[in-house]
């Protein structure tokens, strides 16, 4: 019953499941040889900075408090959230969010405008 077709059939089936597993041992020799991560960003940044990346602040007024600044420069804020009595007017606004964005920073902020009459964020 066993004709030459199916001896074909069986070798050609166990030379390419031996190439598999040969492969994949191959492969896996070869993946193992380097399992040192790379440093991550976050590796470079202190505590009070990784920390600083999960705040948002607001503040009340149209010009930056003294200690909001200070964090925005050291890196310990991921964001302003500026509200509508933050922005009285569009040159108020303007004004308001280029003082902050001209503030020297460590890590980028991101600079969110909300405003509650309109329930809609603004870039």
């Amino acid at each position: 019953m066993s004709g030459p077709k199916t001896r074909r059939r069986r070798l050609a089936i166990g030379v390419t499941t031996a190439l598999a597993i040969v492969a994949f041992a191959f492969g896996t020799v070869l993946g193992d040889r380097d399992n040192t991560p790379a440093p991550s960003a976050a590796s470079r940044l202190s505590l009070r900075q990784l920390a600083g990346e999960r705040l948002v602040a607001g503040f009340q007024g149209t010009m930056v408090p003294g200690p909001l600044r200070r964090m925005i420069r050291r890196g310990g804020l991921a964001a302003v959230i500026l509200f509508a009595e933050n922005l009285p007017n569009r040159v108020a606004a303007r004004d308001l969010v280029g003082e902050i964005e001209s503030i020297r920073r460590r890590l980028a902020c991101a600079i969110r405008c909300w405003s509650w009459s309109t329930r809609r964020a603004a870039w």
